[in-house]
């Protein structure tokens, strides 16, 4: 029974809604699809990053209050964000839009939408979406670069993926020892485990000494 709703949980998430809405320094734009992956609708208003933090929550307002009508059902809603995100995933570490670094873009956006967003770097979005999708279908590695308002790039590899907070807290020493297929895992997309060795340090071990 456990399986079989798992597996009725996972055919109702296939049939609904994709919802991408994508941040970018220039422009905003936010696109709807179906389960077949066929765009319903789309929409796009300036940044104007210039205008401050609040100025561009009112922009997402209004790309919401434009798609309205095809957000009534329960969706999957991603974002793209212009820069790296922090461990915790829900706000912009540094980029060139500074008018969002360090504020709480994902609990702004989900008070917007009604929904949960899952936020990703949009370098790492492009590369995704071409290694599935696009140009880089089929390839184990595919490594895209976004020239925008900014220039970023994005890695992607053909192996199973980990939460971002269960990468970090493995790195920074704060998570059981894991399997030895997720060490292993860990270990060949390069992330290092830092090691505390007295209260306030810490060493990062290369390579060769894991």
């Amino acid at each position: 029974p456990r399986l079989e709703k798992r597996h009725a949980k996972s055919t109702f998430a296939l049939l609904m809604k994709r919802v991408g809405l994508d941040i970018g320094g220039t422009k905003i734009e936010c696109a709807v699809l179906d389960g077949d992956g066929h765009v319903l609708a789309r929409e796009r208003v300036p940044t104007e990053r210039d205008n401050g933090y609040k100025h561009i929550l009112g922009q997402i307002s209004k790309l919401y209050k434009k798609l309205s009508d095809q957000l009534s059902d329960e969706f999957l809603f991603g974002v793209c964000v212009p820069g790296p995100l922090t461990a915790e995933g829900d706000r912009l570490k540094h980029g060139n839009t500074q008018a969002l670094v360090g504020e709480p873009l994902k609990d702004d956006i989900e008070s917007i939408f009604g929904a949960t967003p899952v936020l990703d770097n949009d370098a790492n979005c492009f590369a995704q979406a071409e290694a599935s999708l696009g140009a880089g279908k089929g390839s184990k590695v595919v490594f895209g670069v976004i020239l925008g308002t900014g220039v970023g790039g994005g890695h992607f590899h053909r192996w199973p993926c980990l939460p971002r907070k269960t990468v970090y807290r493995w790195r920074m020493g704060t998570l059981p020892p894991l399997s030895w297929r997720a060490t292993v895992l860990l270990w060949k997309v390069g992330v290092r485990r830092t090691v505390p060795l007295r209260p306030g340090a810490g060493k990062t071990l290369p390579r060769n000494d894991r």
